[in-house]
């Protein structure tokens, strides 16, 4: 007998449930993490993010080692629609979110509140990689040789890069520049058929299609993603979950480490409040610092790591007079917002529709499998650039268009929320997104006061160097040419804004006017180095050796992407678990870690 619509659906329905409860189910299986800590552990790893689970992971590799893993966020399990790719955002401003926030900037978010921008970093175990866009983009090999330190040039960290991935693309791999096996899933999940007109405008514009983590450097990306069959493949899941089971490492979550315990100059131990109570544990070969740019920063300076006079100022005894949080870096995006006619886009009305919920939990295909729409991006060169085999701008392209819930998760004025309400006007849309991917400003952190709970001040000093306004605004004049393509016509897609009152003072559309919208609009990338910077030991401005361990002091290394001297040429992640992956073999060498 045939089957009735009605009947379709409900098997439809019941088939979607039976798949989330299997999955959940699974997550459930396995091992609880640890309700207390041992006394004493061999390595005691701050900070369960990227480059926490990667270290964890790597070292319990040795049973005769006992490993200890402190998270201060939740265990992601209980977060289950962090997994969910296109749901990123939805941690905003919640209980998993460290929501961050620079202080007012003079050069930049001249549209924001208070001239603040909203920092998105993720207080859960996996940390920022189960809250990001999975973007898999290593930087560009001159970003590692430009370092000039020893054992980080390109050709010395491909086979960390490589010893953690599991690309699903046979052709990828025969190249060289990829490999499978690793812990790290990476695929590709095309979800919107904006994909195949953006792709070929930028074969009009006279691009090349290229992979970005291999030999090319300019052209336009079919973004390759931290994903697999429609699940984010965050740090804890890639990396942690296999090895709960090993007898010889803890996990405890919820537990803030409040400072470094030292006896005279070497690190001995840790203090870490959980549910309350503070608690001491010690190490007795090495404390591994890898709470982030902000995190690893703030616990250093805390614990008496840091420029002797702000330490002094907050009476904290000195423990190593070093530049911690000087050489702070982040990027900024500009968003270029393009409406569509075709019904091609992600909407929210269709992220929560029946069919994207149903196809999503089955086959784990649809909208909802998109990394946050961000489906292609490109790498060329800006006019200020000198080296255009090294680009220094990026364009990146979402598959839908924001509105005022976007502006407001980001902070943006109230004024400025009123004038992009006219969006609304447009049922489909996408951005273009024009980011510098080389900054020249730098920024700092500090002490707000000697509280580890209070935010620390952040100050990125955005766009203090004009010429990080003009790599941006090549972008802009990008996403504008890109609408006068052939395949960009036949979707209809025109600029989805009218001038604005901020900057009713320039003619629209000049190069002052978008100058203008630039230091206005322009917002943070998130991704945040350099507050621990990695460098020859007999540079003043370096915190940590080339074996990452902190300067003057025994048994105390820092990895993660505080180290990184100058920021890389995209998304931080996947570098980060790079540096984690080489850590953990510099540590296996060196039983004690002195510089």
């Amino acid at each position: 007998m045939a089957m009735g619509p009605w009947s379709y659906v409900l098997l439809l329905s019941s088939t979607a449930l039976i798949v989330g409860v299997f999955i959940q189910r699974k997550l459930n299986e396995l091992p609880e993490l640890a309700t207390k800590a041992d006394q004493e552990y061999d390595y005691i790893i701050i900070g369960g993010g990227s480059a926490g689970c990667v270290l964890a992971n790597r070292l319990s590799e040795d049973f005769s080692k006992k490993i200890l893993l402190l998270e201060a966020g939740h265990d992601d399990r209980n977060h289950p629609t962090v997994s969910i790719p296109a749901r990123a955002f939805e941690s905003a401003h919640s209980e998993i979110d460290w929501d961050y926030y620079t202080v007012p900037q003079k050069h930049a978010l001249k549209a924001f509140k208070n001239q603040t921008g909203w920092w998105h970093r993720g207080k859960i175990l996996g940390g920022t990689s189960n809250v990001n866009e999975m973007i898999y983009t290593r930087g560009l090999p001159k970003d590692y040789d430009s370092w000039n330190i020893q054992g980080w040039t390109f050709q010395d960290v491909l086979p960390y890069f490589l010893k953690s991935e599991d690309n699903e693309n046979a052709d990828f791999v025969k190249t060289g520049f990829h490999k499978m096996g690793g812990p790290l899933k990476v695929g590709r999940s095309k979800t919107h058929s904006l994909t195949n007109f953006l792709v070929r405008a930028g074969k009009e514009m006279g691009y090349k299609i290229i992979d970005i983590n291999s030999q090319w450097s300019e052209g336009f990306v079919e973004v390759q993603s931290t994903l697999r069959k429609g699940i984010r493949q965050s740090a804890s899941r890639a990396f942690l979950y296999p090895v709960l089971y090993r007898k010889n490492l803890d996990v405890l979550t919820d537990s803030l480490a409040t400072q470094i315990v030292f006896n005279g100059k070497r690190a001995v131990g840790v203090k870490f409040e959980r549910n309350g109570t503070l608690t001491t544990v010690r190490a007795k070969q090495e404390v591994l610092l890898s709470a982030g740019t902000v995190g690893s920063a703030q616990l250093l300076l805390l614990s008496g790591i840091g420029p002797k006079e702000h330490l002094e100022k907050l009476k904290i005894p000195v423990v190593a007079d070093l530049p911690v949080g000087d050489n702070l870096q982040d990027r900024m995006t500009y968003e270029f917002p393009i409406a569509i006619k075709p019904a091609i886009s992600i909407t929210q009305e269709k992220l929560e529709s029946f069919w994207e919920q149903v196809k999503y939990k089955l086959v784990g295909k649809g909208m909802l499998a998109s990394p946050n729409g961000v489906e292609v991006v490109a790498f060329t060169n800006s006019v200020t650039n000198s080296e255009k085999d090294w680009p220094d701008l990026q364009l990146q392209f979402k598959g839908m268009l924001h509105g005022e819930s976007y502006g407001n998760m980001l902070g943006l004025s109230n004024e400025t929320l009123s004038e992009i309400s006219a969006r609304r006007a447009f049922k489909e849309g996408m951005a273009c997104f024009s980011s510098g991917l080389r900054p020249r400003s730098r920024g700092s952190l500090r002490l707000l006061n000697t509280d580890p709970r209070s935010q620390p001040l952040i100050d990125p000093n955005y766009l203090a160097y004009e010429e990080d306004v003009e790599v941006i605004l090549t972008g802009v004049k990008l996403c504008k040419k890109l609408l006068d393509m052939p395949s960009m016509k036949q979707i209809e897609a025109v600029y989805a804004e009218g001038p604005t009152t901020a900057c009713s003072g320039f003619l629209s559309g000049s190069d002052d006017y978008w100058r203008c919208m630039i230091r206005g609009r322009a917002q943070p990338v998130f991704s945040p180095v350099g507050t621990c910077r990695m460098g020859d030991v007999k540079q003043a401005d370096t915190v940590v050796d080339p074996e990452l361990r902190v300067k003057g002091l025994k048994a105390l290394r820092v990895v993660d992407s505080s180290v990184i001297p100058s920021i890389i040429s995209g998304a931080t992640n996947i570098p980060t678990i790079m540096i984690a992956e080489r850590a953990a073999d510099l540590i296996k060498r060196n039983k004690v870690a002195d510089s």
